[in-house]
């Protein structure tokens, strides 16, 4: 039993975050893959892929650092937090459904502070910052400085609306 303070790298990580930074490291490998069958642009450039590609990078990366000697929690909140990354993917899916009838700057608006919310962020503040901050940053990002055109919605599209 160790002492508090001391060291913890020599107890056992639990079955649950092996299993998570096994299925991430799986993932950011697929995600690599799949980016490299992303169409140059028009002018022979590879931008489109590089966002992708730092993505899966970092899925990689973070589940490695989850196969790290860690120790097992032991907490009441190990069971809630073992479901985050279903949520986050409930999250995810339904941000791409949510994209595809109401387009880019309200499934945005929406899925930011959800996700936000799912990693334990509860400032109804920070949570509003987030639903316009996000939207802002990612049309600079994309649009703007990559100049990549915006997913628009079937059903209702703002960015119609504003005449871009």
């Amino acid at each position: 039993m160790s002492q508090p303070g001391s060291d913890t790298t020599d107890q056992p990580r639990s079955p649950a975050d092996t299993a998570v930074g096994a299925g991430l490291i799986a993932l950011g490998a697929l995600s690599a893959l799949g980016a490299f069958d992303i169409a140059p642009d028009y002018d022979g450039s590879t931008t489109a892929r590089i966002f992708p590609l730092m993505t899966a990078a970092a899925i990689t990366v973070m589940g490695a650092l989850m196969l790290r000697t860690r120790p097992a929690r032991q907490d009441a909140e190990a069971g809630a937090a073992g479901w985050a990354p279903a949520r986050m993917l409930a999250v995810t899916l339904g941000y791409l459904w949510l994209m595809t009838k109401v387009g880019y700057l309200v499934s945005t608006a929406l899925a930011a502070p959800a996700a936000l919310w799912v990693f334990g962020v509860r400032n109804p503040a920070g949570l509003l910052a987030a639903a316009f901050l996000c939207p802002l940053a990612y049309h600079v990002i994309f649009f703007e400085l990559l100049g990549t055109f915006p997913p628009y919605g079937t059903w209702v599209d703002p960015l119609l609306l504003l005449g871009w």
